[in-house]
């Protein structure tokens, strides 16, 4: 019985209603309307014998009662039901009991596919002899395999609890093997729960949300059957009477010429929820496009920011900038849709306006064709931003691979935009953790929390999952590890993904849902959170400066652009370069040796500024310190960072300066806190051929040469 304009049927016989696509499979109804036109249809006297299908708790909540059924997964060719509905959610009431259940199949290899003609028809289980009506099917779990929906010709004795026996369809070739796939028991009975997701706030032109869903820190895209723009959407959050990934989905909104946003959300208490998200323009940092064409027929004109066409598949993309004159242009843009760059043989491309011309390969640029990209490496790590800074924890070290900044935050954006996996650019960093737990760039968040942790018993596994519970042992949240800063029984945790589930205060972490049956577990002294940078994951750019997200080390950085980035440590802490000055001095000439030094005065606004030579203090010998022969030199106070990473150090003997004024010249590599490390020099061989000349004064090394081995002027010379 056809209602809505012919756009539902009503199938009495299997208690099913269902969307008719062939007739505008465009249109979309809201739940409210299929449940009026249910009640007008089933309040007629020839329907008053039948039981009604729906009711309504609310005007946006709606329940499927007394057994019947609408599907909300599609075939490879059809869409789900429910895919038609939007502004109210809908569950289930009266499948439990074995009245609908669900089953995984197999219908590929020898098998034959269930088809649209089979639901209605009888499927058998060949070992059991299980029977009952097929009410519907999808393909989830590949070509020709997924779940079917059946409503067993007796409850009580159709059990369809064999995961592995054939099936027969009746009056059909439909034929396979039920599976494990959809749960290792076999069948599930139980009801499911469609809540209503709709999106607000402000979105960019040509913005187009998609949905993960699934298992922590993976899961999967739902294959969108919306259009670009807001989302007024039924999503499917719980699944035969189990919630799917605790109910919680993340929405995404990632074009690469925009601000990115996303919203992660908790839809197990069904209803209508709405979606905030927030995104715009950002063409000034990050311009590019990612393709070229280059028409040899082009007519018109091509104008930056227009959509361009493919006429024979519809492939769209956005200019960004325009070169050359017709016949000859060459357009770069960015593309849109997920069929790919344009090739040659998608046939004619249009612009919005009047542009035009033969499609040809497209030629990747920019981040897509980086000669050497940055790379990633994520896990535990420290650095020191330069000479006098602390070492400081890191979770995400990328090697910039002296790419400018512009090139690298657009990289950030590359990386995570939509339709991005990360292993595509930066090779497996993510899925390369010990742990099982991998996430592609368009679903990376970033870093959520910081957990402190002590009494560790075992040890954690960057890329798993963990645990966090309360005193009483109830669940509070869980998330991936990102990073453990492990110091032994003690230690800093870095998570992702997160979940939460209450605002208890957390005690413990450990490797499993269950805390009495932790394996590696330990008491959290402290968490934080740590707030993602929506925008862009790994960082963002503003007046040419990078300023990383929490837990990102940038290294390889181009001397030029040495001081323009902050950086946000696993600590929390802000971190930025020392302050270096670049000195040139010009005029030098090499045939005459000449050499120059650089020294701090005591007052460089004078003009009778003094060369500082009391700086520091030197204490007695202690350790391996400030001894004859003793690689490193100790002064009494903490270096100050605007001292040069390496250079020398003049140390002036308090004995002699009154009457000689005798001072000594060292070459350091590196210092930190108040210790100078000394550049080491090794000379050739035993060094037992290592004389004085004839005049007293040269020293002589017959195996090996000085210069070669780093001595260079100005270095004292010991004869040991």
């Amino acid at each position: 019985m056809p209602i809505l304009s012919n756009r539902w049927d009503i199938d009495y016989v299997n208690q099913r209603v269902y969307r008719d696509y062939a007739t505008s499979p465009t249109v979309t109804d809201t739940s409210l309307a299929l449940y009026s036109a249910l009640q007008d249809e089933f309040d007629e006297p020839a329907q008053m014998d039948d039981t009604t299908p729906m009711s309504a708790q609310t005007p946006t909540a709606f329940t499927m009662i007394n057994g019947w059924f609408i599907d909300y997964a599609g075939d490879s060719t059809t869409q789900g039901s429910t895919e038609a509905l939007t502004g109210g959610a809908i569950q289930t009431s009266g499948w439990t009991g074995n009245v609908i259940t669900a089953i995984g199949y197999d219908g590929s290899g020898a098998g034959t596919p269930f088809g649209s003609a089979d639901i209605g028809r009888t499927i058998t289980g060949t070992t059991t002899t299980d029977s009952g009506t097929i009410l519907a099917f999808d393909e989830r779990d590949g070509t020709e395999q997924g779940v079917v929906w059946i409503r067993p010709d007796d409850p009580a004795t159709d059990l369809f609890d064999n995961a592995s026996e054939a099936y027969t369809v009746a009056a059909s070739s439909a034929a396979g093997n039920f599976t494990g796939t959809f749960d290792a028991a076999g069948s599930r009975t139980g009801e499911y729960l469609l809540t209503n997701a709709f999106a607000l706030g402000t979105l960019a032109d040509e913005t187009d949300l998609y949905v993960y869903q699934g298992s922590l820190g993976t899961g999967s895209k739902i294959t969108a059957w919306w259009s670009d723009g807001f989302i007024d959407i039924l999503i499917a959050v719980r699944e035969a009477g189990t919630l799917i990934d605790d109910g919680f989905v993340s929405v995404f909104a990632r074009q690469f010429n925009q601000l990115f946003d996303h919203f992660v959300i908790d839809l197990s208490a069904g209803g209508r929820q709405p979606v905030p998200l927030s995104t715009g323009g950002d063409l000034l940092n990050n311009p590019d496009g990612h393709w070229n064409q280059v028409f040899t027929d082009s007519a018109g004109a091509f104008l930056v920011g227009e959509i361009i066409t493919t006429a024979s598949n519809n492939k769209r993309g956005i200019v960004r900038a325009v070169s050359g004159t017709n016949p000859t242009v060459t357009i770069e843009y960015t593309e849109l849709e997920l069929q790919g760059e344009i090739l040659s043989g998608d046939g004619q491309v249009s612009s919005e306006g009047t542009g035009t011309g033969t499609a040809v390969n497209s030629v990747a640029v920019n981040q897509a064709a980086l000669g050497t990209p940055p790379t990633l490496v994520v896990g535990a790590t420290t650095a020191s931003l330069g000479a006098g800074e602390p070492t400081a924890p890191y979770s995400l070290a990328f090697d910039t691979n002296q790419n400018t900044f512009s090139d690298l935050y657009g990289f950030f954006k590359y990386i995570c935009k939509r339709d991005q996996a990360l292993a595509d650019t930066v090779g497996t960093a993510f899925t390369a953790q010990a742990g099982s737990e991998s996430v592609a760039g368009e679903a990376y968040i970033g870093n959520e929390l910081q957990a402190e942790y002590n009494t560790q018993t075992g040890a954690f596994v960057e890329g798993e999952q963990l645990w966090f519970h309360d005193s009483g042992n109830a669940l509070v949240s869980t998330g991936v590890v990102v990073a453990d800063h492990d110091d032994g029984a003690t230690g800093d945790l870095i998570m992702r993904n997160m979940r939460t589930y209450t605002s208890n205060t957390i005690t413990q972490v450990g490797d499993n849902v269950a805390q009495g049956s932790y394996t590696d577990f330990a008491t959290v002294a402290s968490t934080r959170t740590i707030p993602p940078v929506k925008v862009s994951p790994f960082g963002t750019l503003a007046g040419g400066v990078i300023f990383g997200a929490p837990g990102v080390l940038l290294t390889d950085i181009l001397s030029a652009e040495s001081q323009n980035f902050q950086l946000i440590d696993d600590d929390g802490t802000v971190r930025t370069p020392p302050i270096t000055i670049q000195v040139t001095v010009n005029g030098l000439h090499a045939s005459a040796n000449d050499r120059v030094a650089v020294f701090e005065l005591d007052n460089p606004f004078a003009s009778n500024g003094q060369i500082i030579k009391n700086q520091y203090t030197m204490t007695a010998a202690a350790g391996t310190e400030n001894g004859i022969g003793d690689s490193n030199v100790e002064a009494d106070a903490a270096i100050t960072n605007d001292t040069p990473a390496s250079g020398w150090i003049s140390v002036v003997d308090d004995s002699l300066a009154a009457t000689t004024g005798q001072e000594y010249n060292f070459k350091y590599d590196s210092f930190t806190g108040q210790i100078f490390t000394l550049t080491p020099l090794t000379m050739g061989g035993a060094q037992t051929a290592d004389t004085l000349d004839s005049t007293g004064t040269n020293l002589q090394d017959a195996d090996a040469s000085f210069i070669v081995n780093g001595v260079e002027v100005g270095m004292i010379v010991r004869n040991v």
